[in-house]
């Protein structure tokens, strides 16, 4: 889904009209009606005794759905602050390193790890519990650097540098929108939407 490729039509719920840069509105589905067999026969008990049995399970679930539903969120809201850490983390090490040669990548690079860390200060106060430092560096990636420092030697690091921002970037936008879908919270969401959308800006940034 891209964010400025919505049709008008394609309108989210009303309640939350701004998530339409996220949102894939599926079709409405109809409720299934149950009804109970009414008479005295046995076969007629029977029936009405395993109908019942069958709602009490369907509350079941509906109600585990409910009490299970906020780990999917949280999952989401971790996973989404790790890679908002590894994409600061690469920005950081690339404007303290002296390998940037071009000007207009400096500058990509200093806008993409101030938006990123301002989305991250927003998704990290969602948290009735901040993951630890350690918790957000899972995502650190040996591979990155190791391609980084290759394209230093070989005088492809700008080029490189913005090609490695713009994979994470992408990736993070996946993980926005799986986090999106995952959370009952209209606070969640306005952030999370918010975060989409500037995202979207920012892998408009050329590569070359």
């Amino acid at each position: 889904m891209q964010p400025d490729q919505q049709s008008g039509s394609n309108q989210a719920p009303s309640t939350l009209p701004q998530y339409d840069f996220i949102m894939n509105p599926g079709s409405q589905q109809k409720k299934p009606k149950f009804g109970l067999p009414s008479g005295n026969s046995t076969k007629q008990r029977v029936l009405i005794v395993v109908g019942g049995i069958g709602v009490l399970l369907i509350v079941g679930f509906i109600i585990m759905s409910l009490l299970g539903g906020g780990s999917g969120s949280k999952d989401n809201l971790t996973l989404l602050a790790q890679q908002q850490n590894e994409i600061i983390r690469i920005t950081e090490a690339a404007l303290n390193g002296k390998s940037i040669r071009n000007n207009t990548t400096l500058q990509a690079t200093s806008t993409i790890g101030l938006v990123i860390q301002s989305e991250q200060n927003q998704t990290l106060a969602l948290f009735a519990k901040k993951p630890n430092p350690k918790t957000l560096g899972l995502k650190k990636s040996a591979k990155t650097d190791a391609v980084l420092l290759a394209a230093t030697q070989n005088n492809t690091y700008d080029e490189t540098l913005l090609n490695t921002l713009q994979t994470q970037l992408t990736q993070y936008q996946q993980q926005l929108k799986l986090t999106f879908d995952s959370t009952k919270s209209d606070k969640e969401k306005i952030v999370i939407n918010s975060a989409f959308k500037s995202t979207g800006i920012l892998l408009t940034i050329p590569t070359k």
